[in-house]
């Protein structure tokens, strides 16, 4: 029986895939403050609440935490809330697909983000949160987690793109420079007949030429500990 002044609420539990985890989520909301009842129904992804009308307006949020500690990737929904406001920024030059994931659920893990999804094909991460005033700074630390994880990336907080960099500044002629002697020393040490200590630094010449660059941001991304990533590989 509902004791005078109790609130109910129903939260949606997208994404929930663990019944144990499903357990301990009940049973963490249950101790909350002010809440009198706290059932999940893992087979409908169901989290229903009954509890004081002083503790019902602090719930979702609380909710949204203890939910995300045991599976992260979890979306909390209350039952007839209104739709999340949503905010997008552009991760241009991003085409590592594990760095990529780890910055998604880096994002994920911040406070007040209700749902984040970074396309790697379009380089657009999407961060949805329930406080509108909250999604300029959200993505100023998503902005932050990105470069952290990725530096060498470009970014871009509103609907168009970072222009591409221009391939005929210093940079790109450099680069393209690098490259052609960079075939250039590998086509000679394999077409003639140097010593061998000749061969190989040839060789080795041409290796830094062409994949200098990544081999530095192999070298960075080991330093930080991400050594089995795209570009060490």
């Amino acid at each position: 029986m509902t004791e005078k002044g109790a609130v109910k609420k129903e939260y949606f539990l997208e994404g929930l895939q663990c019944a144990h985890c499903a357990g301990n989520i009940e049973t963490e909301v249950r101790k909350l403050h002010g809440v009198s009842e706290a059932t999940v129904n893992f087979v409908i992804k169901t989290l229903h609440i009954e509890s004081d009308a002083g503790a019902a307006g602090d719930l979702s949020g609380k909710v949204d935490a203890i939910a995300k500690k045991y599976e992260p990737d979890i979306i909390v929904r209350e039952k007839g809330a209104a739709a999340p406001a949503e905010k997008s920024i552009y991760l241009a030059g991003l085409n590592c697909a594990d760095c990529a994931a780890r910055i998604n659920l880096a994002v994920k893990r911040l406070e007040g983000v209700h749902s984040a999804h970074l396309d790697v094909v379009s380089q657009k991460l999407t961060i949805q949160s329930f406080d509108r005033g909250r999604l300029t700074e959200l993505a100023r630390q998503a902005g932050e987690i990105a470069l952290r994880i990725e530096p060498d990336i470009k970014i871009a907080y509103s609907r168009a793109q970072p222009e591409p960099e221009n391939k005929n500044s210093i940079t790109g002629l450099a680069d393209k420079a690098a490259a052609i002697l960079g075939i250039v020393g590998f086509v000679s040490a394999f077409a003639f007949s140097f010593p061998a200590s000749w061969e190989l630094g040839l060789y080795l010449l041409s290796y830094l030429l062409i994949g200098g660059k990544v081999l530095l941001r192999a070298l960075r991304n080991i330093a930080r500990g991400q050594v089995f990533d795209e570009n060490s590989l």
